[in-house]
């Protein structure tokens, strides 16, 4: 059996998990893209993914024998990849997603061993700083005062709550617990407009919300004669709005503010892209500014990961750590040393 033979039954095998709902549309789609494009390079490969060039590539590695791959050959690969001018991050996506599949014939008897396992994928020494630059209150509030009514609602509500687009977009009043006052995160739209899980387990969620907001929730329920099924956020048709519909308007605002435009900017951006505050707004931002709040409120780490729906407690310190207040150690630091340096 060779690599491209094993992507097929493999590719199959995650497209039933997807239609379980145990792996989100978003992710069988770059993994389709990675055996297509590169790993198992197909006839038919893509000339752009999600506005991304694909690369010219002779290494492709799918016409290997599962029994002829070993760790050497995944790091010819990965090595090609960079040749190829793939960023880290890519190099990395693909290489996981290599060592998935090994992983998975592995454990059918297909190969003996995963060669991908443990074959590293080294960040450049110059890599972008992980952390996030939020948007300062003075900028959401310009915003704010600049938009049409229901795009401001949409904007308080995504900059209170940090809900990604995905899940702001299929949100119904049925999450919504007006007497607890919390939100809560199950669903999440697919690429497709099409109801699925979270980004992750750690997706799933329960977000409280303050009184001023439930009273708007209450009132925009109550005017639309709205009910627990219902979204909160509907297109003037009752259906889902259009992802670049939010960016487009988002846009509009921020030119007329003489900011630059985010452009063609997912709405639901990599955790760790960094927005640029005040010059380029992406909708992104306003999930920075919510969790940059919940700091600013004296919000302790852990609640702000479960909020934020980070999957452990380390992203959220390495993308949000330097907004957290920093006591000064200086006296407790002239404290320790005091008895050694006496007696110099």
């Amino acid at each position: 059996m060779s690599l491209t033979d094993l992507s097929i039954i493999y590719l199959q095998h995650e497209e039933q998990r997807a239609a379980r709902g145990e792996i989100g549309k978003g992710h069988l789609r770059n993994q389709r893209a990675h055996f297509r494009n590169y790993i198992a390079r197909a006839p038919d490969f893509q000339g752009s993914t999600r506005g991304r060039e694909v690369k010219p590539f002779t290494s492709s590695i799918g016409h290997y024998k599962l029994t002829k791959i070993k760790p050497s050959t995944v790091i010819r690969f990965r090595d090609a990849l960079f040749a190829a001018g793939l960023g880290y991050k890519a190099v990395r996506a693909h290489i996981i997603t290599l060592g998935s599949a090994l992983e998975w014939a592995r454990l059918r008897d297909l190969v003996a061993t995963n060669a991908a396992n443990k074959v590293p994928v080294a960040a450049p020494t110059k890599q972008k700083e992980a952390r996030v630059t939020p948007p300062s209150k003075a900028a959401i509030m310009e915003v704010l005062r600049a938009s049409p009514p229901e795009l401001a609602e949409i904007i308080l509500f995504s900059a209170c709550t940090g809900l990604r687009a995905g899940e702001l977009r299929c949100l119904r009043y049925r999450h919504i617990d007006l007497e607890k006052l919390t939100v809560r995160v199950k669903v999440a739209l697919e690429i497709d407009d099409t109801e699925g899980p979270p980004k992750s387990q750690a997706g799933y969620r329960t977000i409280p919300i303050g009184a001023d907001l439930a009273g708007r929730l209450l009132k925009r329920k109550t005017s639309a004669g709205a009910n627990g099924k219902s979204l909160v956020f509907p297109n003037d048709k009752g259906g889902y709005i259009y992802r670049g519909s939010l960016l487009k308007q988002l846009n509009k605002v921020t030119a007329g503010l003489g900011w630059l435009a985010a452009g063609e900017v997912e709405l639901d951006a990599d955790e760790d892209e960094e927005d640029d505050g005040n010059t380029r707004f992406t909708w992104h931002a306003l999930r920075h500014y919510a969790i940059s709040s919940w700091i600013a409120a004296d919000f302790n780490l852990k609640a702000v990961q479960v909020y934020a729906g980070h999957a452990d407690v380390n992203t959220t310190w390495n993308r949000y750590g330097h907004l957290f207040p920093q006591e000064d150690q200086s006296v407790k630091m002239a404290s320790a040393s005091a008895d050694i340096i006496a007696i110099v």
